[in-house]
């Protein structure tokens, strides 16, 4: 789910990093980049390495995401405009706007909500289990019955149960 974009500033001389939170399982398929991963989110900050990128994504990704499931993170923490906003720390970008409203019932707020509830891999305090999303269309939930250490041995497991 990430890709770290990189952006040349005059000359291509300057370059500095983005890190961008992409639906592997959602194309562009009306606006932007057609039959492209739709991009979700993209770091409000810019970095000078791909490292430092990266490990920012890495301290906020489950963040983001439980952000990105409360309705009133949107339009401040996560901010529909690229434009200075000291307190963002993701931006949906204008494109995939444009492409929500195109297939949408409903806000952006309201599909994205819907959107990272069903990743699988949640979070609860410093540990983290798996789980299917649960909703009218799914009424078989089901999850992990025991807490890990990382995400990454959540996902182990849940790929090979």
């Amino acid at each position: 789910m990430i890709l770290l974009g990189k952006l040349s500033g005059k000359n291509n001389k300057t370059k500095s990093y983005k890190y961008l939170v992409k639906a592997h399982n959602l194309q562009y398929k009306n606006k932007g980049p057609i039959n492209e991963e739709l991009i979700l989110f993209e770091s409000y900050r810019t970095f000078p390495t791909k490292e430092l990128a990266l490990k920012a994504f890495e301290d906020t990704y489950f963040q983001i995401l439980e952000l990105a499931a409360v309705e009133s993170s949107y339009g401040t923490i996560i901010s529909f405009e690229e434009s200075i906003n000291n307190q963002a720390l993701v931006v949906i970008p204008k494109i995939t706007q444009e492409e929500i409203g195109t297939y949408s019932d409903g806000t952006i707020q309201q599909f994205m909500q819907r959107l990272v509830k069903t990743y699988p891999i949640k979070k609860f305090q410093d540990q983290y289990y798996f789980s299917t999303f649960f909703s009218e269309k799914n009424p078989q939930q089901w999850k992990s019955i025991k807490f890990y250490s990382s995400a990454e041995d959540a996902w182990i497991d849940l790929i090979f149960s």
